[in-house]
């Protein structure tokens, strides 16, 4: 077992809780050593029907474990294919060719083995086809040059920042520091996988790319239920049975301690002190907060706009949640992709939305870009773009998502729970996408 404390406490009080209500527990047993079976990957593909509203295309390969050297590299692959405005499958699949409502990739690297992940959701009047077209012709530019330094460099500083934030609240810095110790017995395993990362190269990329997204794949494609048709039966999967017989664990008798039919009494209270802040109103009438934190080299920036979704009038149910989309997609001299390429340069990605009274602009970045990041989204603020074409693709992709949300209970909760609490003509039931009619 591992514990991990992280947080305001006082070190030697701790220790000795730890000692009294730890210490005299016997040790148990000590685990067995994993025997993985050898299998070898397979290729396949695998139709299923379900409740869907859209077709859903998922390609798979085996991957590595996570203390494995390509470990490092198939992550960044995953990054610089998927999982931002500027990256490439992002750009061709949802941005030009609009074939795709959206797109994700992964290396999903765990103790033992790994998989690399890739699934789409097709946009409505497009196909599979389409899809998995532009999806081959993607992993073949990739594994035929080897991406350029720029796009690497922005992927790892991402990463970086990334990183960062993870440390930031204590119940996160806890897991961080837990896992590396569990699993590996090293509580700063965190920074041998960002070394790990600043040594990828290019031509790193373009080697996994070529090594591991082979031609032999496992394709899952979800079709949506037609009139008549059933669910396709559930497919079963999960570790493979033991033939061995369970081990009975016998409990171990515990040493001289604590009265262990009662529980610990509480803690003594301690003193609360808030976080200063400071207080400055711009001669425009903007009012600046501002909380000094110095733990980890990162600032926090957040905007709000007093208004939000509860604004809209019914005929105009979502045009907050379409503005606050279009607000982020480049400034008078960016485009929307220019715009997010010199954000993610920065390792930063910019969270717009509308909420019921306000409308939220934040960022988290590494305090050395601040003034860079401040710069950029001063001009998204003041000067924002509005594209045409822009503001068509999102208001398909508003729709799209209106129409897809069924297939999610917490979709369809998240809508009928404000006309519950408020009733039906409170301004706050109106549903921040809006209505599909």
């Amino acid at each position: 077992a591992t514990v991990t404390r992280v947080g305001g406490f006082e070190p030697a009080q701790k220790k000795e809780w730890i000692r009294t209500y730890f210490g005299p527990l016997g040790r148990g047993p000590a685990p067995e050593k994993l025997t993985v079976p050898t299998t070898q990957p397979i290729a396949a593909r695998v139709t299923q029907l379900d409740r869907v509203q859209f077709p859903r295309v998922y390609w798979t390969w085996s991957g590595v474990a996570e203390t494995e050297p390509d470990a490092a590299a198939l992550e960044l692959l995953s990054r610089i294919l998927a999982g931002s405005d500027t990256s490439r499958l992002e750009q061709t699949l949802v941005n030009k060719s609009q074939v795709a409502l959206q797109v994700s990739a992964g290396s999903d690297s765990n103790e033992i083995d790994g998989l690399f992940k890739i699934a789409a959701t097709v946009a409505p009047g497009s196909s599979v086809q389409a899809v998995e077209d532009i999806l081959a012709q993607e992993i073949e530019k990739v594994r035929a040059e080897a991406p350029p330094e720029t796009g690497l460099a922005s992927v790892k500083t991402k990463v970086r920042t990334q990183t960062l934030v993870s440390l930031a609240a204590p119940s996160q810095r806890a897991f961080v520091i837990g896992m590396g110790l569990a699993k590996f017995d090293d509580p700063h395993f965190y920074q041998k996988t960002l070394v790990d990362y600043h040594r990828v190269t290019c031509d790193d990329i373009q080697r996994v790319a070529k090594q591991y997204l082979l031609e032999n794949k496992m394709v899952l494609v979800i079709e949506p239920l037609k009139p008549g048709e059933s669910e396709s039966p559930a497919v079963l999967s999960g570790p493979i049975p033991s033939d061995k017989p369970s081990k009975t664990i016998e409990s171990v008798p515990t040493g001289p301690g604590p009265d262990w039919t009662k529980l610990p009494a509480p803690s003594p209270q301690g003193r609360f002190t808030a976080p200063s802040f400071q207080r400055r109103v711009c001669a425009n009438g903007l009012e600046i907060w501002v909380a000094p934190w110095n733990t980890l080299p990162l600032v926090s920036a957040n905007l709000l706009v007093r208004t939000g979704a509860s604004d809209d009038s019914i005929d105009k149910a979502g045009l907050a949640t379409l503005v606050a989309t279009l607000w982020e997609k480049g400034t008078e001299d960016l485009t929307a992709t220019e715009f997010a390429e010199a954000l993610d340069a920065l390792g930063t990605t910019l969270l717009v939305g509308a909420g019921s009274d306000t409308t939220q602009l934040s960022f988290t970045i590494e305090k050395s870009s601040l003034p860079q990041a401040f710069d950029l989204v001063g001009q998204m603020i003041t000067k924002p773009r509005f594209d045409a074409t822009d503001f068509q693709r999102e208001k398909k992709l508003q729709l799209s998502e209106l129409a897809s949300g069924p297939d999610s209970l917490s979709w369809i909760a998240g809508r009928v729970l404000p006309t519950l609490l408020y009733g039906r003509r409170h301004p706050f039931a109106a549903p921040p996408l809006g209505f599909d009619e």
